[in-house]
């Protein structure tokens, strides 16, 4: 795959001197709303306490915090950078770069169905089942030719209503986030949880033998020791980096699956500090290669799997 720093320059060429324009020009009309309208509502706040003769009394302030809420509301609303449009216009170009050594399709419409996700260890019942950002990617053969392992990710957005003890219904968040699976072409030799249990017979935590991992993580198997030879010092050091770079993810393996929870939107952009440049397009990279770096140190361990 290719390097943080290619991905980043060439990214940087495909966003339009024009969209950054845009992006500035929105940007000061914000500050410069801001630094009229709060100044304003502030002298009003004070001759609203002076006219009620009360200077200590609460209703300018409740007046300066309501007025100013709205304020800023109608003029964030206003002046906002509409960052789901642009990532519409780069993502396809930014796809077939980062993604340019392996098959591909993505479908900003679609998502992985919900057979799919009942038959996985993160099923739960719901009412409700959406999603977006679909993404197969087809993992290679050793000798870079085509094969039948495919990566699937995308967003799925999973909720349920309950009922509480006085009757009223409240909308309960199942699963948010990015799911993923891969069949591979072998069988796991045990069942491995990792930040989740996995479902099955026999499933106990462990520790291993780094205690600043164990703080991190938690793991479950049915096989402690197969599950010490898949949890490779190289694995681990993947896994730390999953973490850094995520808001957190759940992975299970078992049978021939590998399932992902990755608690954070596929294809999400940053928003930028002062300018609009290739940095908002960083966790698209980040988040694409660390799971590719995942699959490849499984699907390349033949000290565990015989392909």
């Amino acid at each position: 795959m290719i390097s943080k720093e290619e991905y980043k320059q060439k990214v940087a060429s495909f966003i339009n001197e024009d969209d950054i324009n845009i992006y500035k020009k929105k940007k000061l009309q914000f500050k410069v709303a801001m630094s009229i309208t709060l100044p304003v509502e502030f002298v009003i706040a004070l001759i609203v306490a002076i006219v009620i003769s009360s200077p200590m009394s609460f209703a300018p302030f409740v007046f300066f915090v309501v007025i100013g809420g709205v304020s800023f509301v109608i003029i964030y609303t206003t002046t906002r950078f509409k960052w789901d449009q642009y990532k519409e216009k780069y993502i396809y170009q930014i796809l077939e770069f980062l993604l340019v050594d392996y098959k591909y399709e993505y479908d900003a419409k679609r998502y992985i169905q919900s057979p799919v996700f009942n038959a996985s260890p993160f099923a739960a019942y719901y009412d409700h089942y959406s999603g977006e950002d679909l993404i197969k990617i087809n993992i290679p053969n050793d000798d870079g030719t085509p094969s039948s392992t495919i990566l699937s990710l995308c967003d799925l957005h999973i909720t349920k209503t309950e009922e509480d003890a006085d009757g009223d219904t409240h909308t309960v968040t199942v699963f948010n986030g990015i799911f993923g699976y891969i069949d591979f072409p072998f069988e796991f030799k045990c069942s491995l949880g990792i930040n989740d249990y996995a479902h099955g017979k026999n499933m106990k935590k462990i520790k291993l033998e780094d205690i600043a991992f164990n703080k991190k993580f938690k793991i479950y198997t049915d096989n402690q020791m197969e599950a010490l030879v898949i949890l490779t010092p190289t694995m681990m050091k993947k896994l730390e980096d999953f973490q850094n770079r995520t808001k957190g993810f759940a992975i299970v393996l078992t049978g021939n699956k590998m399932y992902f929870h990755i608690y954070k939107d596929m294809l999400e952009m940053k928003r930028p500090k002062k300018e609009f440049t290739a940095e908002v397009f960083d966790d698209i990279y980040d988040d694409i290669h660390t799971i590719l770096s995942v699959v490849e140190e499984i699907k390349t361990n033949n000290k565990v799997f015989k392909m």
